[in-house]
């Protein structure tokens, strides 16, 4: 019982204003949550057979119709998506990322928390000139936001994922 956030209902009311209405906006936070959840289930596609540009534009066309999206808002949302896309693939190649696990809830019941991991693998990294296995956690976001509890929030993913996901692969 934290008490009522004045930012958070001010905002609300800013934007409701901006937008029209409360219902506009509910539609439009909802659309930016499902929109990172599309991203996340492109990324999860490509990795297992990758996607041409035909099957995003197919997808970003669903998810104009279901929320009623300008044509330069669905065009917005298609370029982001396919710009997460290539960046993922680019992080893959990069770091010759092993993936172990994408999508998966985790557990460390020593801090009794459950989350839902991205991304977690081993990768290479050079270090003094040689080349070296790491274990990456990579947590996708699709929006430009991320403030700074996100370190401690893929800190938390870290631990969930080793105290749940076999590393003896």
């Amino acid at each position: 019982f934290l008490g009522e956030d004045i930012y958070l209902k001010t905002w609300r009311k800013i934007s409701a204003a901006e937008m029209g209405s409360e219902e506009a906006l509910d539609k439009w936070v909802a659309s930016t949550a499902d929109f990172g959840t599309l991203v996340h289930e492109l990324v999860g596609q490509d990795v297992a057979s990758p996607i041409t540009d035909k099957e995003v534009s197919s997808a970003i066309t669903t998810f104009k119709d279901k929320y009623d999206l300008s044509d330069l808002v669905a065009f917005k949302a298609a370029i982001t998506a396919t710009k997460a896309l290539l960046s993922f693939r680019k992080f893959i190649d990069d770091y010759q990322l092993d993936i172990f696990s994408m999508e998966e809830m985790c557990t460390d019941p020593s801090i009794r928390t459950t989350t839902p991991i991205d991304i977690f693998g081993v990768g290479k990294v050079k270090e003094r000139g040689k080349e070296k296995d790491v274990i990456i956690l990579a947590n996708m976001k699709t929006s430009a936001s991320s403030g700074s509890y996100h370190q401690w929030h893929c800190a938390i993913e870290y631990r969930c994922a080793l105290a749940t996901l076999n590393l003896k692969k």
